[in-house]
């Protein structure tokens, strides 16, 4: 079978969806780093850290520290701060590009789905960015290493869980964390999958 390759701007697109979830990571990860800091100086977190919100990162910024903490501290929540201006920026210029690329239509539709927001619908569409190419929504749990993975062993036959190629991400879409309820998980992410891809099908389509 053919391989679809995306268009120019289809390949665009998708670098910056895929960008905004680097930024995500980085974002996670330079609080991680603020938190261990504290943790190894012994220095309790302020109120309402978990939630990060202005009032939690203006005390950690006002927090005594000995020297080379503070600086450590300083250069921490510049880092932060970029990384939070980057994401709002590459956030913006996807709305932009969705609505030059006709993506609004589909990504308004697929938020039509309860606790699907703009996040979720515009990273499926940039993920999927044809949705016509695929004939039914096996395929495109499938292509998004949803579907589960047939295994044998002798005359024994059974079901494992899904494709590891692009699973990861793809639960990501349902919320999925814990590795307890990870083929629960998966099989929400299925049907989810399944039926954003047929809300982002042309109403002739679809």
């Amino acid at each position: 079978r053919s391989i679809a390759i995306p268009s120019e701007r289809e390949e665009a697109f998708r670098a910056l969806s895929r960008r905004r979830h680097q930024l995500t990571d980085s974002i996670r990860r330079v609080k991680q780093r603020i938190r261990s800091l504290f943790l190894a100086l012994g220095v309790a977190e302020p109120a309402g850290i978990d939630s990060w919100g202005k009032a939690a990162v203006l005390a950690i910024e006002h927090q005594p520290l000995s020297a080379g903490a503070t600086e450590t501290r300083d250069s921490l929540l510049s880092e932060l701060k970029y990384f939070i201006i980057a994401q709002k920026e590459v956030d913006t210029k996807l709305e932009l590009l969705a609505k030059e690329q006709d993506e609004a239509i589909r990504i308004a539709a697929m938020r039509s789905v309860p606790g699907v927001g703009r996040v979720v619908a515009t990273t499926f569409a940039a993920e999927i960015f044809n949705p016509k190419r695929f004939n039914h929504s096996k395929e495109v749990t499938a292509y998004l290493g949803l579907a589960p993975i047939v295994q044998q062993s002798g005359a024994s036959k059974g079901k494992a869980n899904s494709s590891p190629s692009r699973s990861t991400e793809a639960t990501k879409l349902a919320g999925g964390g814990s590795m307890v309820p990870q083929k629960a998980i998966a099989a929400l992410a299925r049907k989810l999958a399944a039926l954003l891809w047929k809300l982002s099908l042309p109403v002739e389509t679809a």
